[in-house]
């Protein structure tokens, strides 16, 4: 489990006995260094949920396209899609060398249709998660890996 907040960690871990990183899923080196705590602290990864999301609002309502800076464009897509490629570039290896695992990335609702309120940089990082899921699927599936996603609504 990771999250920014080092009080999340800690009562999450109270109630749940999860062991807890801080790190931030915005930031490429911490991605890379969770990879490597799971293979130092636990001999790598069985099942990697990719949860994490962010969906920016402005004054209460998503962005309209032409409100949207590149920086918080790349922001959204580091956490939403970036993040979940890094971690499986760096744990996937080690299921497939297991012959087992399982990667169960959370997109929305928003990455398969039209919902009202949600600024498109969230869809888009959402769809591209629902995409590079049906593609290590198909990657991965022979090694003994399943691949799947899902895409809840509100």
């Amino acid at each position: 489990m990771a999250d920014r907040d080092p009080t999340v960690i800690e009562k999450a871990g109270r109630f749940s006995g999860a062991v807890g990183y801080v790190m931030d899923l915005g930031i490429e080196d911490e991605v890379v260094a969770l990879a490597n705590y799971a293979r130092q602290d636990f001999g790598g990864c069985d099942i990697l949920i990719n949860n994490a999301g962010i969906a920016p609002k402005k004054d209460g309502r998503g962005y309209k396209v032409t409100e949207i800076e590149t920086a918080l464009w790349n922001h959204v897509m580091m956490v939403n899609l970036t993040a979940p490629f890094l971690l499986c570039r760096e744990l996937l290896p080690g299921m497939q060398a297991k012959g087992w695992g399982r990667v169960i990335n959370v997109s929305s609702r928003a990455g398969r249709t039209q919902v009202p309120g949600v600024s498109s940089f969230y869809s888009a990082s959402k769809a591209g998660l629902i995409g590079f899921t049906r593609q290590l699927a198909n990657e991965y599936v022979a090694d003994g890996v399943t691949v799947n996603c899902v895409a809840p609504g509100p």
